[in-house]
């Protein structure tokens, strides 16, 4: 008869302890195990898709310059060769704009052939065709739109009118004399600088006065009978942007002897007289 086999509690303790340590030496030999190199060689870092790390104008921007450039920053190095006209693009209004492409240091550059669209809404794509130097293409196309601000007045003023004209004859000796520009005038160029009247050759006294794009030469009297003027405006008259008359303007004429009593008329308004379903 066989004798029954009988196992102490304390024996079960200490299988039980050492069992639980062996499994959990498993696992975590497994958890410690660093991650291998990707599948074609190299690290997991190196494997991902270049990206677009920032953008100038940036997405949103508005009172761009009208002469900036559109420059992209990438995170790896890129083939230059893939940066062309049809996978880097600035259009607006719908029609592309023509430039230049330039990269260097994972910067690609886009140089406008001319300014941007003054007050224009421009929109940038980079497209997938990009690809960095291991052949990777961006994930996906990329685009964003920006404001250009109002272009640069660089335009220097002209005088578009002259009261009287230029030699006029038998003007009346009460006529205001006066000069119309082309655009406002800064009031801090007007004065007896840049502003001259001549009768005979001597120099008349007079006070400048400008309202808009119009300056008055305010005489203290009337012109003299019969007497010849010149006016000059000169280079130093600028306009609210800083550009300066081209050259300096002169016009004569000559004072008749008689005083002008005719008033003004009204040649025509807007609305008409009695003009009825007006647009507000």
């Amino acid at each position: 008869m066989m004798k029954q086999l009988r196992i102490s509690p304390l024996f079960l303790a200490i299988f039980a302890f050492l069992l639980v340590l062996e499994m959990s030496g498993c696992g975590r030999g497994g958890g410690d195990e660093v991650p291998g190199p990707p599948p074609g060689g190299g690290s997991a870092a190196n494997s991902a898709a270049p990206s677009i790390l920032s953008a100038f104008p940036a997405g949103g921007a508005t009172d761009v310059a009208t002469e900036s450039t559109i420059i992209v920053t990438f995170s790896s190095e890129m083939d230059p060769a893939t940066l062309t006209p049809a996978t880097f693009m600035l259009e607006t209004a719908s029609q592309r704009m023509a430039g230049t492409i330039s990269y260097s240091g994972k910067i690609a550059t886009f140089s406008p052939s001319v300014p941007l669209a003054s007050r224009g809404i421009h929109r940038v794509t980079v497209t997938n065709g990009v690809k960095d130097t291991a052949g990777r293409p961006l994930k996906e196309n990329f685009s964003w739109e920006f404001t250009a601000a109002a272009a640069p007045d660089i335009q220097p003023p002209v005088v578009s009118k002259t009261l009287p004209a230029d030699e006029a004859v038998e003007v009346a000796i009460n006529t205001a004399v006066s000069a119309t520009f082309s655009e406002e005038i800064n009031p801090e160029t007007v004065h007896a600088s840049t502003a001259l009247l001549h009768a005979e050759g001597n120099a008349v006294s007079f006070t400048p006065q400008l309202s808009g794009k119009t300056v008055t030469f305010v005489l203290g009297s009337d012109l003299k009978p019969d007497t010849n003027y010149t006016a000059t405006l000169t280079t130093g008259v600028e306009d609210v942007a800083g550009n300066r008359l081209s050259e300096n303007y002169s016009w004569t004429f000559r004072a008749g002897s008689r005083v002008d009593t005719t008033g003004p008329l009204v040649l025509n308004t807007k609305p008409e007289n009695q003009a009825t379903e007006v647009a507000v």
